[in-house]
């Protein structure tokens, strides 16, 4: 009788809610999305519990004890067995990345290994260690970042190469010539009055004429040679391995001849010409920037000379020298005279559509030429150091403004603004913004910065260390002209930032350009993975609007909403706003 009690306790009180419990985790398990092993050291397959089969190298059945050796690729099975033990030593291993041929497809799969104890130190059948390997599908993942990797290499309006790959291929090509001791040169290509074509007939049809323009200087080239566009209407093209100066002069002669050919672009005819600069390694510099910089000198001496020509770069070449010289004089009469002022772009949220942010830019109220805009100033500001003074005056004003607008009930709009490489290794710039953030009384989510792509990836390490104690003051914090930089993936997940801006380079032509479009899609969802806000620069019409807005694009930037206005301005923008005709 008290077998038979004792049998019916063990069974209702201990043996059911184990089997209970057991089902409950073998439920959970199954409603897990990724693929979960139970291997052993040996990378032998003790247990699958998964309920997407269709992800597995081979059935069920077949792989249960084979190890990883048998069942998968060399490559991946040899990554694999590395993770188990790294895994038997440190207790855990993560970030392994495989890649499977599964039903004639290339799937991509990420492991987290944690090892396994035993659930109790009697346990038989536990010989040896064992390990819980978590393997989970990223080929999608995969795939976007492929598509963002192109962008650090290819220019996408010509299909030449980008700016930073021009500066690896002409690093790696002078480290050939100064190790066979051969000659290069290095061609800087402006077209002249482009910007007239641009304003008169369209940025469309500008597209059209720089990639017609790529394609002529392309057909003049060598195999050997490297040609690129570094942005705008400029080209360089580096010649490799010539013999004389005469190499350069015949080049250079045939693409003048090319491009000063009438161009027939959507039913206009339109007449250019072209001034090229030339500098020689290695009697003009030694190293990549100072060939590119003196190419540079001699294309704007070949403007100076009357465009359509070309100029070998001289040291006796000082015009340009001079004004900036002057310009930087200039400079730091505007910072002691207060001649800057800050202009607001407005943000318009996709999902509220309304402003929910501003960026603020500066520009330069000139005595005698005006308004001038950043692109003219900031670079000689930055070579001079003058960009520190003018950095801290431009974050001192975009706070005090900001504590402006709460006062007079203009709440709810995010100050963005930019800081420069220099900026960003300024040894006070953390102490200087907290000073600020106490003296103006604001919260940090009130204020975004913004840094380049190129500007965080120079000194990846110190960026990340600057921008966490910037973070650590509540400030969010956006990579700006995203796509156009070095696109180090790897440390873009490092860096601590909430926002993506994807450069008005590919929102210009996403309603015509297929891959504009893809680049664009794949950008905003790369960032969403990784759960960063998108806000897309450059939006200029309505189509743009909606293709942004289709592909989930947090916010949105450009003329269609407004250009950059005075402070005066955007406050009547803001109170306006509501009654805008194109809005949704």
């Amino acid at each position: 009788m008290i077998g038979i009690i004792a049998t019916h306790y063990i069974s209702s009180f201990i043996i059911k809610p184990i089997k209970e419990l057991a089902n409950d985790m073998s439920t959970t398990l199954q409603a897990i999305p990724d693929l979960l092993f139970e291997l052993d050291i040996n990378g032998k397959y003790i247990q699958i519990m998964t309920n997407k089969e269709e992800l597995l190298i081979d059935a069920r059945k077949n792989l249960l004890n084979k190890t990883v050796t048998e069942a998968l690729p060399k490559e991946a099975a040899k990554i694999v067995i590395k993770a188990l033990q790294e895994a038997d030593i440190k207790g855990d291993s993560y970030g392994h990345e495989i890649v499977l041929p599964i039903e004639q497809q290339s799937f991509w799969f990420e492991l987290s290994v944690a090892k396994k104890k035993p659930f109790n130190v009697t346990q038989k059948n536990f010989t040896g260690s064992r390990f819980i390997v978590l393997s989970r599908d990223i080929t999608q993942r995969k795939k976007y970042e492929k598509e963002i990797n192109e962008l650090a290499h290819i220019d996408t309006l010509t299909g030449l190469a980008n700016r930073y790959s021009l500066e690896i291929q002409l690093e790696q090509a002078l480290l050939c010539a100064k190790r066979n001791h051969k000659k290069m040169a290095v061609m800087f290509i402006d077209m002249d009055k482009f910007k007239d074509i641009n304003d008169t007939l369209g940025h469309n049809l500008g597209d059209s004429f720089l990639k017609e323009t790529a394609k002529r200087i392309s057909r003049c080239v060598r195999k050997s040679d490297i040609t690129g566009r570094l942005g705008g209407d400029e080209f360089i093209v580096v010649l490799t391995d010539i013999k004389s100066n005469f190499n350069a002069s015949y080049l250079a002669n045939k693409i003048l001849k090319k491009l000063s050919l009438p161009y027939e672009i959507d039913g206009h005819h339109i007449f250019s010409s072209c001034s090229i600069g030339i500098s020689y390694y290695p009697g003009d510099g030694n190293n990549s920037e100072k060939l590119m910089k003196s190419a540079d000198m001699a294309m704007y001496h070949a403007k100076t000379e009357g465009r359509n020509n070309f100029q070998f770069f001289s040291s006796l070449m000082t015009v340009d020298n001079e004004r900036r010289i002057k310009l930087e004089a200039e400079l730091h009469l505007a910072i002691e005279t207060n001649q800057f002022e800050l202009y607001y772009q407005p943000q318009i949220s996709t999902t509220t559509q309304e402003i929910c942010g501003a960026e603020a830019l500066i520009r330069w109220n000139h005595p005698e030429q005006g308004l001038i805009s950043p692109v003219d100033f900031i670079s000689i500001a930055e070579e001079s150091g003058l960009i520190l003074p003018i950095g801290k005056w431009v974050i001192q004003q975009a706070f005090k403004q900001k504590s402006l607008w709460e006062k007079q009930g203009i709440s709810g709009v995010k100050m963005s603004l930019n800081i420069s490489a220099h900026q960003l290794h300024s040894a006070d710039l953390v102490i200087f913004i907290q000073e600020l953030f106490e003296k103006y009384q604001l919260q940090g989510f009130n204020i975004e910065i913004e840094v380049t792509e190129s500007v965080a990836m120079n000194n990846p390490q110190y960026a990340i260390k600057i921008l966490n104690a910037i973070r650590a003051l509540g400030i969010d914090l956006a990579i700006d002209d995203f796509g156009t930089g070095y696109s180090s993936l790897a440390y873009l997940k490092r860096l601590p930032i909430q926002t993506l801006k994807i450069d008005r380079e590919f929102i210009r032509d996403i309603e015509t350009d297929a891959n504009d479009a893809a680049i664009s899609s794949a950008t905003i969802a790369l960032a969403h993975a990784l759960d960063l806000k998108v806000v897309a620069e450059g939006v200029e019409t309505l189509q743009q609007q909606q293709f942004l807005k289709n592909e989930n694009c947090d916010i949105l930037q450009g003329y269609l909403y407004g250009k950059p206005m005075s402070n005066k301005d955007f406050i009547q923008f803001h109170h306006d706003f509501k009654h805008r005709e194109w809005q949704d």
